[in-house]
């Protein structure tokens, strides 16, 4: 039904949710829903960093100040457009399993939607099946570094939210996930995240009876960039499976020395996946500059799912998403 149509995420005006018979005390909850959320998340991590300067500051000093809180102003043209995903403040779980409605959203800041994970997980996929949550980095990240995002999918969070000027292997695992679907950006919960009768944990280890097995040969590497000194490349491979805790694992190939037009690795690699359904396979080609020091070449991440067997060639990627064609790898599955 959604189909070719755009959805508003936004918070609505009080008088359209009056109509939706809420009470004062949760329109104003509503209007300040993540705002609030993310001076917790704030406050939470400056009492962290000065305890120890705590008996230099004055108790008077710090009691007299109290933070204005600026009220969102929504124009009726945009409320009006605010359909099927209007944000609402998240309180905990039961309270939305009573109160909250198919069509609203909540957002959680990731420190906070951390512990959820860690208290109740089962509980947050079961939440998700349900709701549209969305997930932000939290605003002590001025240099708009990210988090995982992998953590927040395992649990069928909708919406996690990066800062897409930050390059790094958060951006590359966003775009792996999302090249399924024709990199639309929109791509279906697979049915372990969806299921009413059995629960799932991503915490546990014990998902599935029987894991996936995948077995990797990383055999060669084809017009590997040279860096702008000119010197020959000193490469390696390093493939990481993204998923679930106990799935997540990191292999390397030994390091061929001086050759990046044609280096040769016939490296064997074999993975035991509990869940394939939220793995994530990323090829990542290295330098080796010194004894315990690499530098980054290129990439490619996919979905585990969307891996064919045979031989296969694989296209790498610049830190920026862009293409370092004819710079490829060959492997077999």
């Amino acid at each position: 039904d959604l189909k070719y149509k755009i959805l508003i995420k936004n918070k609505k005006l009080r008088s359209q949710i009056k109509a939706d018979n809420k009470t004062e005390a949760e329109e104003s909850a509503d209007e300040d829903g993540d705002e609030e959320e993310e001076d917790e998340e704030d406050e939470e991590e400056e009492d962290e960093g000065h305890q120890s300067k705590a008996k230099f500051w004055s108790p008077r000093k710090a009691g007299s100040k109290k933070k204005m809180k600026k009220k969102v102003k929504v124009a009726q043209a945009l409320s009006d457009l605010v359909i099927y995903a209007r944000s609402v403040k998240f309180i905990s779980f039961s309270h939305s399993k009573d109160n909250q409605n198919c069509y609203e959203n909540t957002s959680i800041a990731e420190k906070k939607a951390r512990k959820l994970i860690k208290a109740s997980g089962p509980d947050f996929v079961q939440h998700n099946q349900k709701f549209l949550s969305r997930i932000y980095p939290a605003g002590s990240r001025t240099s708009s570094s990210n988090y995982n995002p992998q953590e927040f999918w395992n649990v069928g969070a909708q919406i996690v939210a990066l800062n897409f000027q930050s390059l790094g292997l958060p951006m590359d695992l966003n775009d792996g996930r999302f090249r399924d679907n024709g990199g639309c950006g929109y791509i279906l919960k697979p049915a372990v995240l969806m299921s009413s009768e059995r629960s799932f944990d991503p915490s546990s280890s014990q998902n599935h009876l029987k894991p996936a097995h995948l077995l990797l040969k990383v055999i060669s590497g084809s017009n590997l960039p040279v860096p702008k000194s000119g010197k020959a490349l000193d490469p390696f491979v390093r493939v990481e499976i993204h998923g679930i805790p106990s799935d997540s694992r990191t292999k390397n190939t030994h390091t061929v020395k001086n050759n990046s037009l044609s280096p040769h690795w016939d490296a064997d690699m074999n993975f035991s996946i509990s869940v394939p359904e939220l793995c994530l396979v990323r090829f990542c080609v290295r330098d080796q500059t010194t004894l315990f020091r690499s530098e980054f070449v290129g990439q490619y991440t996919l979905p585990f799912t969307s891996l064919k067997k045979g031989y296969r060639w694989v296209p790498l990627q610049s830190r920026d998403g862009c293409s370092l064609d004819p710079a490829s790898l060959f492997v077999l599955v």
